[in-house]
């Protein structure tokens, strides 16, 4: 995705890891819907590409988000026994091949 996006992916991540739509009592279909009615209000003059882009990242970030392995959020980046990005990225493709 690209820098000026991920704005707009922070926002399905948010209605996907809070109660939002269980606290308004919707179902992600419907919170979909009114987040493409608000993004059309919002982008729609900059054309349906720009709507379409926008909408996609807002799926893709609800649709992708991934918790952290306890371990991950454990691991102390400055100690000698971190090993690089290696170390953080293992546990999660491990427990998303769990999932």
């Amino acid at each position: 995705l690209a820098v000026r996006m991920q704005g707009i992916v922070l926002l399905g991540i948010f209605l996907k890891v809070t109660p939002f739509s269980e606290q308004a009592g919707m179902s992600d279909d419907e919170v979909m819907a009114g987040v493409e009615k608000a993004l059309r209000k919002y982008f729609g003059r900059r054309g349906e590409a720009v709507v379409q882009a926008n909408l996609d990242a807002v799926k893709r970030g609800h649709d992708e988000v991934i918790e952290l392995p306890a371990e991950v959020i454990a691991l102390q980046v400055n100690s000698p026994k971190f090993n690089g990005a290696s170390d953080l990225i293992t546990p999660v493709f491990a427990a998303q091949q769990e999932a």
